[in-house]
């Protein structure tokens, strides 16, 4: 019975982990868009947005869609991302938001480009 327990907590435990992790993002900033998941533009139009998005100061943080954290390698991230200045390049429209209840998809089309499969 002891073990059962066990094994049912250490499932609980990696559900949660899981579903954290598959919600928010750990993303690593590419200089080249060629090693890029997703290429973004940062738009000051909230109107134009595909995705607002809080960055946070911890991995654990980032939680939810729309919650990114920052690594400082490119192996810690799930998803690398190019930041173009150009928006007809970029497969999803950033808009940085200040508070995490704001984050979250506009337009939810988008997330596929949020897979890290590449």
């Amino acid at each position: 019975m002891k073990n059962q327990n066990f094994l049912t907590l250490i499932f609980v435990i990696a559900a949660l982990f899981l579903n954290g992790a598959l919600s928010g993002q750990r993303i690593y900033k590419v200089t080249n868009p060629q090693d890029a998941h997703v290429k973004v533009y940062v738009t000051t139009d909230i109107n134009q947005a595909d995705i607002k998005v809080k960055i946070v100061d911890k991995a654990a943080d980032a939680n939810k869609d729309g919650m990114w954290f920052q690594t400082a390698t490119q192996a810690e991230a799930m998803l690398r991302v190019y930041e173009t200045t150009n928006a007809t390049e970029a497969d999803v429209k950033v808009y940085y938001v200040t508070e995490e209840q704001q984050a979250g998809w506009v337009n939810a089309s988008k997330r596929q480009f949020f897979k890290g499969d590449k």
